[in-house]
């Protein structure tokens, strides 16, 4: 069967064939526990400074950490010159403000591609899978800012699963799902789609680790719009990078922006056919060149609203997949053990449950010593910071926390990995209610031209009807004008035949004797013209009639 198979990464075959490379700086996001969940901003482009990163960043961690490690993968036309030293996300976004603010002058360079196209609905695919009419679509995602060998080390140290390849490779279906699946130990693979239908189109690759609480992801076909704007939201991310959803969650915030967009620009089109509708008498006036490009216009902007409104509905579907997924993650989702004579819930995010059979409660204590929205791990070789210092094994709370036993301790993180995880759910159902107003509003503007069309034939049918009636009218004229001079005309008709002779032998007029022969052949003719018109117009329709009722009977 075609499931996620353990230990699968990116093939050769994927790597050459599905991906395309171009290399340039790329920003990577990093948010772990050790760092009291303050995330650290990078900007690499050679190889070189992807080894040294990797290998000081993610090989040299301490398998304490949880929390998340982002790359935002530049889509393609994308240029930015940014400070490669770690920096926070506060003065990433000051230097962005500043740089935007002069343009070219400052620490650093940008150039912004456009962000959003106008909408020219389904567009045909080329046998690559990218728009042949537009710069967007899938080939600019499937471009990535490094080169072959770089992201083939990438991928390998990021655990990234081969099914992406896959996913990314899906041209206007958008798509969601969740696996499990062995990544060198258990993880959980998420792999997100938005539809290349319309530009910017994102993917998702993320694989999170439950004994660690960490996860690694790429977003592919990032413009600097999108990643100012997610580096915006980590901005108030703590405890809650360590849960595995966050990033899906903040791709269906993305991808309801870029919705709202498209269906305000939509329904801005389409109810201006609407009123162009209402105007019956501009097709009486237009000439035919003009009628028919309106209605090209017509059943194109009909055609782009239905086919946004069956794509939001598509998304939809896997945003309740998404939200159905969190209430998993936050259930119990194996028995329950018992421990100490308490009962202790046995879910991914009980690391206890994962431990508990090496009997060192250390290790534990190592990785979960949790303190309000700062943590730190005792075990890691930096000291505490400013960022951190506020995590005092002397503070009465802290303490009391680290006093307390390896279930509570379970019970406190379970507890705080099920708070997120609430969040994300609360926040993905209110999208889900956004998606299904969108949908609402699509329907209603494709049900309002449907009506409006009616309502234009409607009133050509009146303007036909009112045309017919005064037609009607100059036609009886017509009949009684004919019908004044008709008996003039037949009687002078038949007075100038040769039958009469009125200047006959002595001044007398003579009568032929064959005007019977006129007469005869006049009711003959007559008769049968008369009988015609009787049998197809009256009696061969009753008698079809009668037949096929007699058929139905």
């Amino acid at each position: 069967m075609d499931w996620a198979q353990d230990n699968v990464g990116l093939s050769e075959a994927d790597l050459r064939k599905v991906f395309k490379y171009e290399p340039k700086q790329t920003t990577v996001v990093k948010i772990v526990k050790s760092r009291g969940y303050k995330a650290r901003i990078w900007s690499l482009e050679s190889s070189k400074d992807w080894e040294c990163w990797i290998e000081h960043e993610i090989q040299g961690m301490n398998n304490c950490d949880s929390g998340l490690i982002l790359i935002l993968a530049k889509r393609a036309g994308e240029r930015s010159c940014l400070p490669s030293a770690g920096t926070s996300i506060e003065d990433w976004l000051a230097r962005s403000d500043a740089a935007l603010d002069q343009q070219s002058p400052g620490p650093f360079k940008l150039r912004r591609a456009h962000t959003y196209a106008g909408l020219d609905g389904k567009q045909p695919m080329s046998a690559e899978g990218a728009s042949q009419s537009r710069p967007g679509g899938n080939r600019n995602l499937r471009t990535l800012p490094f080169s072959y060998e770089t992201f083939k080390f990438i991928a390998h140290s990021f655990h990234i699963h081969g099914s992406i390849a896959r996913v990314v490779s899906r041209a206007d279906v958008p798509y969601f799902s969740s696996e499990k699946a062995v990544m060198s130990e258990p993880a959980y693979i998420y792999s997100c789609r938005s539809s290349n239908a319309w530009d910017q189109d994102l993917a998702l690759s993320a694989t999170y680790f439950p004994g660690s609480g960490l996860t690694f992801s790429i977003l592919y076909g990032c413009p600097f719009q999108t990643e100012e704007n997610i580096i915006r939201r980590l901005r108030r991310v703590t405890y809650e990078a360590a849960h595995p959803l966050l990033l899906p969650g903040i791709f269906a915030e993305l991808e309801v922006l870029r919705h709202t967009r498209l269906v305000e620009t939509t329904i801005n089109k389409i109810e201006t056919k609407i009123l162009e509708l209402n105007d019956a008498a501009a097709n009486f006036r237009s000439s035919q060149e003009e009628v028919d490009r309106r209605n090209e216009d017509k059943r194109e902007s009909w055609l782009d609203l239905t086919y946004l409104r069956n794509s939001l509905v598509s998304w939809n579907t896997q945003l309740g997949k998404l939200a159905t997924h969190a209430t998993e993650l936050s259930d119990d989702v194996y028995r329950c053990t018992k421990q100490d004579k308490a009962d202790v819930p046995n879910n991914i995010f009980n690391i206890h449950s994962m431990t508990a059979h090496t009997g060192s409660s250390n290790v534990w204590e190592s990785k979960y010593s949790l303190y309000g929205d700062h943590n730190w791990c005792p075990s890691h070789s930096e000291a505490p910071t400013a960022t951190n210092s506020a995590v005092d094994e002397k503070h009465p709370m802290n303490e009391k926390f680290l006093s307390a036993s390896i279930p509570e301790k379970s019970r406190a993180y379970t507890a705080l990995m099920r708070e997120a995880g609430d969040k994300i759910k609360r926040r993905i159902m209110a999208i889900r209610d956004d998606y299904d107003e969108k949908i609402r509003d699509c329907t209603m503007r494709v049900d309002g031209m449907a009506m409006a069309t009616q309502w234009s034939h409607g009133e050509t049918n009146v303007e036909i009807a009112l045309a017919t009636n005064r037609d009607s009218k100059v036609m009886r004229s017509i009949a009684l004008v004919t019908m004044v001079f008709l008996p003039g005309t037949f009687f002078a008709t038949v007075f100038s035949m040769t039958f009469f002779d009125w200047f006959g032998e002595g001044g007398k007029t003579r009568v032929s004797s064959y005007l019977w022969i006129y007469i005869l052949i006049t009711l003959i003719f007559t008769l049968v013209t008369v009988g015609c018109w009787y049998f197809f117009v009256f009696y061969r329709q009753r008698y079809q009639a009668s037949k096929d009722g007699g058929s139905g009977a």
